[in-house]
């Protein structure tokens, strides 16, 4: 059984792959067996990509003080 959560409040993240910024629109968990996949909007583009947690960072998320 997946367990899909949308984000309220948008994370920005780089994505090193495209060298470009984005923000996580949601996450699918598929269970224990594999990885948890996170949806990315890409900021120019718009294009949505469905990718694991070891493909991106988090660019900026004020209400945590994170600052990269």
């Amino acid at each position: 059984m997946a367990v899909v959560h949308e984000f309220v409040e948008l994370v920005e993240v780089h994505v090193p792959m495209f060298d470009k910024f984005g923000y996580i629109w949601y996450m699918i968990d598929y269970g224990p067996q594999s990885d948890t996949l996170y949806a990315i909007v890409l900021k120019d583009s718009g294009e949505v990509w469905q990718l694991p947690h070891k493909d991106f960072r988090i660019s900026k998320n004020v209400s945590y003080g994170i600052s990269v």
